[in-house]
């Protein structure tokens, strides 16, 4: 009896939830990781494709001539194209960070920030989770930060619309021989639908039923 309805609340649950693919393809470079501060000299960054998220791993090293040298030291996009079928629901989306920055040996570096974000690009604002970056001294060190969206209501449109990672950080070098400046990570953008409240009450009462039910029979 428990077995059966166990089985009753799951199909409960995603007959509530259930809605089409919320992706139609795989995640992709938009914009490849370039630097105003020299070329980038290594990337093997790649991009894992979940059902409901994209990461984005690996290590991007940016040679740094010598001397004095400010501007965008890495800047990259991703879109992961979205699933015109799939309907409404209540969304958030979440940006998670861990990884690192290392200027550098035997230069001297300055303060400087960025920001690494995701967002729909038919809903730039509310969809929007935004971790603000900062180097001190050039270096940083990033340990599963994660920010999170507000909740916005979501609904599929024809055409192609995306769901976009972007990465800006700026550096500076005062004075040095230059050399490799390395930034490594994983970096996860996260889509969560959220119930509908019509859906979770359905829930919450068959969970009531049952519950009753057992107690009854106990």
């Amino acid at each position: 009896m428990k077995r059966i309805a166990a089985t009753f609340l799951a199909l409960a649950t995603c007959a509530a939830t259930s809605h089409a693919a919320y992706f139609s393809n795989n995640a992709f470079f938009s914009q490849v990781p370039t630097s105003q501060m020299g070329p980038v000299v290594f990337n093997n960054l790649f991009i894992n494709n979940a059902p409901f998220s994209i990461t984005v791993s690996g290590q991007v090293k940016v040679q740094v001539p010598p001397g004095n040298v400010a501007g965008t030291l890495i800047e990259w996009s991703v879109d992961r194209p979205l699933d015109p079928n799939y309907g409404t629901s209540g969304m958030i989306t979440t940006t998670t960070l861990n990884g690192f920055s290392q200027p550098p040996a035997n230069g001297t570096y300055g303060n400087t920030s960025g920001a690494t974000f995701s967002y729909l690009d038919q809903y730039p604002v509310v969809s929007k989770s935004n971790i603000p970056l900062t180097l001190t001294n050039g270096a940083a060190n990033w340990v599963q930060i994660t920010v999170q969206s507000g909740t916005f209501t979501y609904t599929s449109a024809n055409g192609l619309h995306y769901l976009r990672q972007q990465f800006q950080l700026d550096g500076v070098q005062l004075s040095g021989v230059g050399g490799q400046w390395l930034l490594d990570l994983p970096l996860t953008t996260d889509i969560i639908p959220v119930p509908e409240p019509g859906s979770a009450l359905t829930v919450l009462g068959v969970f009531g039923m049952l519950t009753f039910r057992f107690r009854r029979q106990s």
